[in-house]
């Protein structure tokens, strides 16, 4: 992930996420302090069902490799964190958010 998110402010942001890799990505955003706070999974991936429902902000679903979507959200002041959620294929599965596809920025009113 190397997102730039500097200068954004609360209000309507609009994300043009590009996969430029070889497999799958998403971009899910949630609002939380830390991704250490996030819920995780046995296989290191985030349990997004145990996230509250409030602090859900959305994701661009699976992105094939070498494609690019934009994702609008209505998105207050406050501390984020964008990750990639995907797990690799069996019989080694690891997920993106454990090897560090996540990344906290903060919007200040």
């Amino acid at each position: 992930m190397t997102p730039s998110v500097n200068g954004i402010k609360p209000g309507t942001v609009t994300f043009e996420v590009q996969n430029a890799g070889t497999q799958k990505h998403e971009m899910v955003l949630v609002r939380a302090t830390s991704a250490d706070q996030l819920p995780r999974k046995p296989d290191g991936s985030i349990d997004e069902d145990k996230i509250p429902t409030a602090d859900k902000i959305g994701e661009t679903g699976e992105l094939d490799p070498q494609t690019t979507k934009k994702v609008t959200f209505t998105m207050g002041a406050g501390t984020y964190i964008m990750f990639c959620n995907i797990v690799t294929a069996p019989p080694s599965p690891v997920s993106h958010f454990h090897q560090g596809m996540h990344m906290q920025f903060t919007l200040n009113a």
